[in-house]
């Protein structure tokens, strides 16, 4: 139904865009490709630069470089990142608060989740994450939803990733999301984005290993070079599995469920998922989608979202200071390079844009700080606090599990009981459970929703950037704000990424397109939700309806005329290097 809706109005959209935005077709990328590298913090970009030569330092030395890039979020997650990026407006207008969050009754609810006969995953495993997928959940509409607007039948979005959620919040609704679903071990889609499930993807999942992989983790350099000058190696006494993986071989097995275990799901591909090779997946598959698309349509234009997981789903685990984070990061300097060079020798007629960005940063383990002296650094255990909470409101107030959900910063309560209590029972209730969490070290500060509605702030800091999350129906009753390195995790091992400070909303943020864009370091400090008008702006097309933002400084001016004097491929792209790393 929204998919024919949005249709019916093309007539206005594209006649109206060139028009609007300035930019003609012939100014305007033929490919667009945006790689989103999932927990890809700025934090890394000083440590590891000076080692790059391939992919990553082409984007950073060739393109515009944001370096103040930050996200505006008050709880940074995947799916309120990349609904940022794709709609260019705040959670409080798009609805994606998290990656879920509880109804009334205290259900789960998923960002990606739809609810109807039309979203049917295909091939997909029975019980297993079988709900249906779409965008139904995110309430505006993205640049991948105005782009096809603009010419549904030359213009074509698809988005590709490990995780579900990645793919669709930025496919949105017209544009096409595909995921690597680990229980099936093959990539999929639902009927929300294709009738039949596309050929080219059946052919490629034939090509996987149905069972898993064996894959030897080599190191991109020897282990004592300053490549790793910034690893810890007391990290390995904080991550679940206790044991390092690099220069390993990584089994293709389900891991065992143990206590240090404990976030593992028992599939096979859980291991190889947390591996440079799961990168690698995800680039060859959009390397075919290009090749698929333009192989049919040789005038089409495409922007293509590759969104890269692995590097969350590894620091998850092993925190920003290991071997393993740092290693994979110059594993995707090298698989970028390729990437790159493959597109634009195999499409060198094409006007092709990169864009590299992330979703959020990472917190580092907050024992590995303890180590170094920095004592404040803690775990807020909030499932703990939560049944201690419960306990107590049933034995004053004989409300029985009142709080019946935590999801990192909020407690949702059950608020078909809550509502019909007496006014003075919720205000004791609530004022009882802000005082118990005002006791426990790390909690900064708490808030009911309508205290923090209503609460003043300075704009950028962080009760602003939880203000700008809140949306009514969604957000829990209570939120929580923890100090700078304390994290609210009942995980005994590991590290998370939710909450509004400097090593979780600063990302990268570059534009690549050397015959139109200078190469130029901006430091003003910017919103990774420009990406979005920004690339309005470049495409010739309306920008999203919700994007409050104007498009990020310098690109505009500079544009220039295409450069007839391009480097060759094979100069732009040392192919040598990454061969010999190789």
């Amino acid at each position: 139904m929204y998919r024919s809706y949005l249709a019916l109005l093309l007539s206005l959209s594209s006649c109206l865009t060139a028009a609007v935005n300035g930019t003609s077709a012939s100014t305007s990328p033929d490919i667009t490709v945006i790689v989103v590298v999932d927990q890809m913090a700025y934090q890394y970009m000083p440590r590891i630069r000076p080692y790059l030569h391939s992919g990553l330092k082409n984007l950073f030395d060739q393109g515009i470089e944001y370096t103040n890039a930050y996200f505006p979020h008050g709880t940074t997650a995947t799916g309120t990142g990349h609904a940022g990026l794709s709609t260019g407006t705040y959670a409080c207008t798009h609805g994606i608060i998290g990656n879920r969050w509880f109804d009334k009754a205290g259900n789960p609810v998923h960002c990606d989740q739809a609810f109807g006969d039309n979203a049917a995953i295909f091939n997909g495993h029975p019980g297993k994450h079988s709900y249906p997928k779409s965008a139904q959940q995110l309430l505006a509409d993205t640049i991948s939803d105005q782009f096809v607007l603009a010419n549904p039948k030359n213009h074509t979005v698809y988005s590709i990733s490990l995780k579900s959620r990645a793919a669709i919040m930025t496919a949105g609704n017209l544009g096409r999301a595909i995921w690597f679903d680990s229980h099936t071990h093959q990539f999929t889609s639902s009927h929300a984005y294709f009738k039949n499930f596309p050929a080219w993807i059946a052919q490629k999942n034939m090509l996987l290993h149905t069972n898993g992989q064996n894959y030897h983790w080599t190191s991109c350099f020897p282990l004592d070079n300053p490549a790793y000058s910034s690893v810890l190696p007391s990290t390995y006494s904080y991550v679940e599995e206790n044991v390092p993986r690099i220069n390993q071989t990584i089994p293709a097995q389900p891991a065992v469920k143990t206590e240090r275990r404990e976030r593992y799901s028992g599939d096979p591909y859980d291991a190889f998922l947390l591996t440079p090779a799961a990168n690698q997946m995800v680039l060859d598959l959009a390397t075919d989608c290009l090749h698929t698309e333009l192989a049919e349509n040789k005038e089409k234009r495409i922007i293509l979202w590759v969104c890269l997981s692995s590097l969350d789903k590894l620091g998850h685990f092993y925190g920003p200071h290991s071997f393993e984070i740092v290693d994979m990061l110059y594993h995707l300097d090298n698989q970028l390079g390729a990437f790159m060079a493959q597109i634009k020798t195999r499409f060198n007629q094409k006007e092709t844009l990169f864009i590299l960005t992330a979703d959020h940063g990472m917190a580092p383990i907050p024992e590995v700080l303890n180590d170094l002296g920095y004592a404040p650094a803690c775990r807020i255990p909030m499932h703990k606090h939560m049944k201690t909470l419960n306990d107590q409101i049933a034995a004053r107030f004989g409300v029985n599990d009142l709080i019946r959900a935590y999801k990192s910063p909020q407690l949702f309560f059950d608020m078909e009981q809550f509502g019909i209590l007496p006014a003075p029972t919720r205000f004791a209730i609530e004022k009882m459970v802000k005082d118990f969490l005002h006791q426990q070290p790390g909690v900064k500060n708490v808030w009911t929703f309508k205290e923090l509605e209503k609460t003043p702030c300075y704009p950028s800091e962080a009760v602003d950037f939880l203000k700008k999350q809140l949306f009514q129906g969604r957000s829990g009753h209570i939120t929580i704000l923890p100090e700078p390195y304390c994290i609210d995790s009942d995980w005994h091992y590991g590290t998370d990424h939710r909450t509004p400070y400097e090593y979780n909303t600063h990302v990268p943020l570059t534009f690549w397109w050397p015959s139109r864009l200078k190469a130029s370091k901006i430091s003003t400090k910017v919103w990774a939700l420009q990406l979005a008008n920004s690339l309005a702006a470049l495409l010739g097309v309306d920008k999203p309806s919700a994007c409050p933002f104007e498009a990020l400084p310098g690109l505009e001016e500079a544009i220039s005329q295409p450069n007839q004097q391009e480097m060759p491929v094979d100069q732009v792209f040392d192919q040598g290097n990454f061969q010999a790393i190789h």
